[in-house]
């Protein structure tokens, strides 16, 4: 018997570029029919741990890590179900972007085709199709040019006549469990990778929080880790293209 097609949303959101060393983009992809069961979840998360506002990595302190523990958990409970995909650019890679006259939106735009295109073509089956959702804020980025250019892009690596990306779309993160799922994980990622994991002065907290992430993920480090095809927590090296 055949397999039934497959429907996902990717959420997505990026790191400060004020970073000083990389900039990092990343989303969290879910089926689509799963998503109401892990939504009550963590609605009785953040009941059990009295969090109203967004989970955000910012908000990461000693008072509120139980919380964003319990959150990491819930991602790992249901990695069979949930990934998380990210892609790191390095300052060169900005600063030779800024040099073409690319602007930093333009350079984002980039990474969220090249993060697409890699999410579809390592752990998507013909016929699988999917929504992007995009943390809204001011850009000049292009919903449509995502789309359009990622189509395209998937199209000539896989050969594929499919247009797996049917939409692209903005979303107000603190509306997005998603969203806030993603910019929590990708802030451990930039955490580690831009350096501040066990610099002096920087958050325990947020140190306590990586070294738990690791741990789970049988990792000594973020910074090194290699995805594999398939991978449900990847870390992708922006090429360029």
């Amino acid at each position: 018997m055949p397999s039934r097609n497959r429907y996902f949303h990717i959420y997505c959101d990026e790191s400060s570029h004020l970073q000083p060393q990389y900039v990092l983009l990343g989303g969290i992809v879910a089926p689509r029919d799963s998503e109401a069961n892990l939504g009550r979840a963590v609605m009785e998360l953040r009941d059990q741990f009295a969090i109203y506002g967004e989970f955000k990595w910012t908000k990461v302190s000693s008072a509120k890590l139980p919380a964003y523990i319990a959150l990491a958990d819930l991602f790992f409970a249901n990695r069979r179900t949930l990934s998380f995909q990210a892609i790191v650019a390095s300052n060169r890679q900005v600063q030779v972007a800024k040099s073409k006259g690319e602007s930093f939106d333009r350079l984002l735009e980039s990474m969220q085709v090249e993060l697409l295109v890699r999410i579809i073509v390592d752990g998507f089956r013909q016929g699988d199709a999917c929504t992007l959702f995009v943390d809204e804020r001011p850009s000049t980025v292009s919903l449509r040019a995502i789309r359009t250019e990622a189509n395209y892009r998937t199209r000539k690596q896989t050969g594929s006549s499919e247009t797996p990306v049917r939409e692209v779309r903005s979303i107000v993160s603190h509306v997005s469990w998603q969203v806030q799922l993603a910019d929590v994980l990708l802030g451990a990622v930039g955490f580690e990778t831009n350096g501040f994991l066990g610099m002096p002065g920087s958050s325990p907290a947020k140190n306590e929080l990586v070294h738990y992430i690791k741990s789970r993920l049988k990792l000594t480090s973020l910074v090194e880790h290699q995805h594999s095809r398939r991978s449900r927590f990847a870390i992708h090296r922006y090429s360029g293209e």
